[in-house]
């Protein structure tokens, strides 16, 4: 395995853990706009790994390791992964069409991230309200949803996604390649770090 396609697993793996401890954590807390915080973290994260790597699919592949953490911890009854794939399908859908190699613009992260909270909460809501029919759902969650949680992730998204990307431009961050101009023993401490996380978060959920 050269290089370059070391660098794509381990950036799979890498974002897939940090989204899946994102979904785990923060989703298990009672805190106000928790949905809120959550996609606007997850949907950075996406964005944070697509200027990395500008590569079609990768969105859903980290999506698909987010979702295998938070079951490892939380159970599949529990995991409800629904939201968080919306999240990885809709990114992967608009990064597509707007996020091109080789022209990775602020300004199309931003409309990505933001179109990405757009789609994803209005699919969720009609979803869990007009087809699941929910009982916790009604016209007001999901208007609440909509034209509520939906414009202000995408705003908070959009703006995370622009700082932290402006960021890597600015001091040209890339620490992938960095790291891989490491020895070998550098790539099996990450490994090992990733692994340890999902051991230590599956003992903590478990407790």
């Amino acid at each position: 395995m050269n290089n370059s396609k070391k660098q794509y697993f381990w950036a799979i793996l890498l974002f897939g853990t940090l989204i899946g401890i994102n979904e785990s954590l923060i989703g298990s807390l009672d805190i106000h706009n928790k949905s809120v915080i959550l996609s606007t973290i997850t949907i950075a994260l996406l964005a944070f790994a697509r200027y990395h790597f500008p590569k079609a699919a990768s969105s859903i592949l980290i999506i698909a390791i987010a979702v295998l953490f938070k079951m490892n911890n939380t159970g599949i009854y529990f995991c409800k992964p629904l939201m968080v794939i919306m999240l990885g399908l809709s990114f992967e859908l608009f990064a597509s069409i707007l996020v091109k190699k080789g022209k990775l613009s602020l300004l199309s992260f931003a409309l990505t991230s933001a179109f990405t909270a757009i789609l994803a909460f209005s699919v969720f809501a009609v979803f869990e309200t007009f087809i699941m029919k929910s009982d916790i759902w009604n016209i007001n969650r999901f208007n609440t949803y909509v034209f509520i949680k939906a414009p202000i992730t995408a705003v908070t998204t959009a703006l995370l996604s622009i700082a932290g990307i402006y960021g890597f431009k600015k001091w040209k961050i890339n620490a992938f390649q960095q790291f891989f101009n490491k020895p070998v023993l550098a790539q099996f401490l990450l490994g090992f770090g990733i692994l340890l996380i999902w051991a230590a978060s599956c003992i903590a959920f478990q407790n």
